[in-house]
């Protein structure tokens, strides 16, 4: 099956146009525009396994990081340290730090301001960038969040 419009098929099945699937663990094809399948020997990244997740076999991470922030203001990181920040000042929270072909590109910034009358530092903001968006989210600004400079309502 190939043509304009059409996706491909490969060892019986049909993908669509313009996708990368992997037919077996050790190999990763794309379903070109024109309707031809390419292949190449694939390998799983660190922290990475060949299995089918949400009905896709492919690569996908092992386990997810957990990132917690509290108090005034308390930090336990992806691998588990704690840290306890002061200062006003705007902090790279989470990003990606090496880029690869699977992985989104975002960034979680933090902005922590003064506490009044030596009250502990607060934090004031949180900015998340990921697909071309923005999305912040103020301190005292209640189910209100904006969404690339527009304001939006949280309904509960």
């Amino acid at each position: 099956m190939g043509g304009i419009g059409c996706g491909c098929e490969y060892l019986g099945r049909y993908y669509q146009k313009d996708t990368e699937f992997y037919p077996s663990c050790r190999e990763r094809c794309r379903c070109s525009t024109n309707g031809t399948v390419t292949c190449q020997e694939a390998f799983c990244g660190a922290h990475e396994e060949c299995r089918v997740e949400d009905g896709v076999l492919g690569c996908h991470p092992t386990g997810y990081g957990r990132l917690v922030v509290s108090g005034d203001p308390h930090y336990v990181t992806f691998d588990g340290r704690t840290f306890n920040i002061p200062g006003s000042c705007t902090y790279i929270l989470a990003r990606v730090c090496e880029p690869a072909q699977r992985l989104v590109n975002f960034t979680v910034l933090v902005e922590h301001e003064a506490g009044s009358h030596g009250n502990p530092v607060l934090m004031k903001r949180v900015v998340v960038s990921i697909h071309g968006h923005t999305v912040t989210m103020e301190r005292g600004r209640k189910w209100e969040v904006m969404v690339s400079l527009e304001t939006h309502i949280v309904m509960q």
